[in-house]
This record gives C-alpha cells, sequence and structure tokens, in this order.
C-alpha cells in the first residue's frame, strides 16, 4: 500500500471511532426544522445516539408537540420533555 492510502484508511479509522463516540442532542419542536436536523442526524450517527428534547411553552399547541413524539418515535430516537412555560412566566413577570 502507498503512502497516501495508508493515511487514508489510518484517518478513516480515527473519523470512524469519533463518530462512534458523539451523541446528539436536538430541539425538537415538531417543525420542518428541527425535524430535518432529526433525521439527518439519526442518519448520521444512529438513532441510539440521538436525543431529542421537547420544551413546550405557553405558545405551544399540543398539534406541534405530538407531532415533534410522532416523529421521534418514527425515527427510534429517545426523547425528554421539559416545559419552558414557568420560566417564561417568571421571565415576563420580571420586565
Amino acid at each position: 500500500m502507498m503512502m497516501e492510502e495508508e493515511g487514508v484508511v489510518e484517518n478513516s479509522e480515527r473519523y470512524r471511532l469519533c463518530v462512534n463516540a458523539l451523541k446528539g442532542f436536538i430541539g425538537l419542536s415538531g417543525g420542518m426544522d428541527s425535524s430535518l436536523v432529526a433525521v439527518m442526524c439519526a442518519d448520521a450517527l444512529g438513532a441510539d445516539r440521538v436525543h431529542g428534547v421537547l420544551m413546550p411553552g405557553p405558545y405551544s399547541t399540543d398539534h406541534s408537540v405530538d407531532d415533534a413524539l410522532d416523529l421521534a418515535r418514527n425515527l427510534g430516537i429517545r426523547t425528554r420533555t421539559v416545559s419552558i412555560a414557568e420560566p417564561y412566566r417568571a421571565f415576563e413577570a420580571a420586565l
């Protein structure tokens, strides 16, 4: 094998090891942007390495939360829901 080829193989192995160590945490809103990012992360890293975080607030609809949960279920990614409604109201009151 030539030196250049050995370098490519060595670097490919390093890249594979780095990607295997990566995890992705993404915000899921149920919209197109976060859905696309979720699909890309699940494809690139594997669904078992992607974690979706839903942060519904006072203006979030049940429909958007349901869409985000459906997407996560279809992709096989884990989710966690953390409501930001109370911190939002506290911030709004402070203004």
